[in-house]
């Protein structure tokens, strides 16, 4: 009798565990930018991430058609919108991370739309490395 519940705990045990996920496997998609408010030089960029491996984090992000890039984060605070600057932005293992209006983002600061429907934004990952993503600059995304 004790060795069907032994080969049950370790059934358990092993269903329990996770392979590793490797190396990150990024997927970057749906990356867009509303229309240049015309009061002021910034924009912002709404993407989604999709992290199909292992741990990895955004650090940094630039373009040709802005001075800087920041990471941004929206938040209601208080019963009021409040934007704070994020240093970076993991990407756990088999996760999807959105960049999205209300939300995390990315500024563009100093921004000048480029001639064309897209602008080329370069993505600084800690294990990936660099990769650019065409972002659609949008007409009247709202």
């Amino acid at each position: 009798m004790a060795r069907p519940v032994f080969l049950l705990l370790i059934g358990l045990i092993l269903a329990s565990c996770r392979p590793d996920p490797g190396p990150p496997r990024l997927r970057i998609v749906d990356a867009w930018t509303p229309p240049l408010n015309a009061e002021a030089p910034t924009g912002a960029v709404y993407l989604t991430l999709y992290n199909d491996g292992g741990p990895d984090t955004l650090l940094t992000a630039s373009t040709d058609a802005a001075e800087r890039v920041e990471l941004h984060e929206s938040r209601e605070e208080q019963g009021m919108m409040r934007m704070r600057r994020l240093d970076a932005l993991p990407l756990p293992p088999r996760s999807e991370t959105r960049l999205e209006p209300g939300g995390k983002h990315l500024m563009l600061v100093g921004f000048t739309p480029p001639a064309g429907d897209t602008l080329a934004l370069r993505l600084h990952f800690s294990v990936s490395g660099e990769r650019t993503v065409a972002v659609a600059l949008e007409g009247s995304r709202f």
